[in-house]
C-alpha cells in the first residue's frame, strides 16, 4: 500500500527548511499515528488542511507568532511600570529630603557649591522638594504623568551636565564629580530606561 504521507507531500509540494519544526508538525504527528493505522482517511484529510502551500506562511502560524510577541511586550512592560513606580517614589524621598541630608549634614563638599550661599541652598532644596511630592504622586500613574517624568529626565541631564563643566573648570569643586553630578546623571538614566518609550512627552 503506497504511503499516504509520501503521496501528500508530493502533491503538496516541497517544504521549507528555515520553517520545517512549524510547518511540518501536523504531519509528522499524522505520520507516527497513521503508521499504526494506515486506513485512517480522516487523519488524511486533517494532514491535508495542515500542510502549508508552497511560499506561503500558514496564517495561524503568523497570528500566534503575533500574539505571542505583543504577549510577551505586554509582560515587559508592565514589569518596566513597576519598577518605575517603586523609583519614583524613591527619587521623591530623595528629592524631599535627601538633597538637604546631603547638601547641610552628610557631605556639603560633594553636595554644597563655594562660596556657601544659603539663599541658594534653599532655592534649589525647595525646588528639588516640590518636585519630590509630584514624583510620588505621579507613581500612581506613569503613564498619566509621562511629562512630568520626562521633565525630570532632561532637566537632570542639564542640570547635571552644568555643574559637570563647571566642577572640571573650578578645582574647588572637584568633590561634586562624585557627589552631586553622577547623582543627578543617575537619575536621569534610571528614570530613562524604566519608561516606556511609547509614553511621550
Amino acid at each position: 500500500m503506497p504511503d499516504p504521507v509520501a503521496r501528500l507531500a508530493v502533491r503538496r509540494g516541497p517544504t521549507y527548511p528555515a520553517r520545517r519544526s512549524v510547518q511540518t508538525r501536523p504531519i509528522r504527528v499524522a505520520g507516527r499515528i497513521m503508521a499504526r493505522r494506515p486506513g485512517s482517511r480522516a487523519l488524511l484529510r486533517y494532514v491535508a488542511s495542515k500542510a502549508p502551500r508552497p511560499g506561503r506562511l500558514p496564517f495561524r502560524v503568523l497570528v500566534s507568532s503575533l500574539e505571542n510577541h505583543k504577549r510577551r511586550n505586554t509582560m515587559q512592560e508592565e514589569k518596566q511600570l513597576k519598577y518605575l513606580k517603586v523609583a519614583l517614589v524613591v527619587f521623591g524621598i530623595i528629592f524631599i529630603a535627601g538633597i538637604y541630608v546631603m547638601m547641610m549634614l552628610v557631605w556639603p563638599s560633594g553636595w554644597g557649591w563655594t562660596p556657601r550661599q544659603p539663599e541658594y541652598e534653599q532655592m534649589i532644596m525647595g525646588v528639588y522638594a516640590t518636585l519630590g511630592v509630584f514624583l510620588i504622586r505621579a507613581a500612581k500613574d506613569p503613564l498619566a504623568s509621562a511629562t512630568l517624568i520626562w521633565f525630570t529626565i532632561w532637566s537632570s541631564v542639564v542640570h547635571g551636565g552644568i555643574m559637570l563643566v563647571q566642577a572640571l573648570v573650578d578645582e574647588t569643586e572637584r568633590a561634586n564629580l562624585l557627589g552631586d553630578v553622577p547623582a543627578l546623571f543617575l537619575v536621569a538614566f534610571v528614570l530613562w530606561y524604566l519608561m516606556p518609550k511609547r509614553a511621550k512627552a
